[in-house]
């Protein structure tokens, strides 16, 4: 049989699996609650898996798309219904393709906004173009943290960030004293919608230098931008950064990220994908595009 017609035929049939079930089943009864699957629903995943494995024979390498595709159909699903056995079924069938398929980089989460890699860029916004992290905590002055710019005042001497960065910053700030003798004077952090929609200019976009709400990295929680990145420092950050899970987003230019050089912006991710981005001498932006979004 042809592989398109397969495909074709595949996701006809998940569709139009989901699509049934959603009209037989009252979906409020199970909203925002923690489902417990069914002895059907443990089958019916088996099955689907089953033909997974059917669809891939020969042609593994489309495994990240069916991935991709299931992750997208999960986000749109878990924010409209929260979890349901449909969550269930396509939860087990993103894990199937995961243990069986995927290298440990394909692996990871590009899609969903609480991702520590999620994706986004000029032309990829949030899921949810207004989404707050939920583990938001401050980030103050310390013997090597220096709460600089706009958020240094004594109405808000802190930063936001979320949890997952903020033992990194600190080792990476100690690491900065250490060989420069001065504190990291961070003058950025999270940005909320409002706060990027109020950063934002007509100047900004001609320029392309600014993110439009919903697409800039510092919604996410996990971005900082350092002050004085030149020179000695900058050469610094560029090698060492990696080595406390950072990366460069904005360091080839307007072509390659989208946006212009940004030395300051340092944005959290994976361990391994950190080394990864570090040793390939890839942005993100790149990275996903050329390996990835080419797959799509």
């Amino acid at each position: 049989m042809n592989p398109n017609c397969t495909t074709a035929m595949y996701w006809v049939f998940v569709v139009s699996f989901l699509a049934c079930c959603f009209f037989f089943v009252d979906t409020t009864t199970y909203a925002f609650t923690i489902y417990q699957p069914t002895p059907k629903d443990v089958e019916i995943s088996e099955e689907l898996n089953e033909r997974i494995d059917d669809l891939l024979i020969g042609q593994e390498e489309k495994a990240w798309e069916y991935h991709d595709k299931l992750l997208r159909m999960y986000n749109t699903r878990i924010a409209r219904d929260g979890e349901t056995w449909r969550m269930y079924i396509l939860s087990n069938l993103i894990d199937h393709i995961n243990s069986h398929y995927l290298s440990d980089i394909e692996k990871l989460d590009f899609i969903s906004d609480d991702s520590v890699t999620k994706f986004v860029s000029r032309n990829v916004p949030y899921n949810d173009p207004w989404y707050v992290p939920k583990d938001l905590v401050r980030l103050y002055d310390s013997s090597t943290v220096l709460i600089a710019h706009g958020t240094s005042s004594a109405e808000w001497p802190f930063h936001l960030i979320r949890r997952d960065i903020y033992d990194a910053t600190i080792l990476l700030s100690q690491a900065y004293a250490k060989r420069f003798n001065e504190r990291l004077k961070i003058n950025s952090a999270f940005r909320s919608f409002e706060m990027q929609r109020d950063n934002y200019s007509e100047q900004c976009r001609l320029n392309k230098i600014c993110a439009y709400p919903g697409f800039s990295e510092h919604q996410w929680g996990l971005t900082i931008d350092i002050w004085g990145m030149h020179g000695e420092k900058y050469l610094w950050m560029k090698k060492s950064a990696h080595k406390f899970w950072f990366h460069q987003s904005y360091q080839h230019g307007y072509e390659h990220d989208h946006y212009h050089k940004e030395p300051w912006h340092r944005r959290y991710v994976d361990e391994s994908f950190a080394t990864e981005l570090h040793e390939t001498w890839m942005t993100f932006t790149q990275w996903y595009e050329e390996r990835f979004a080419s797959k799509q």
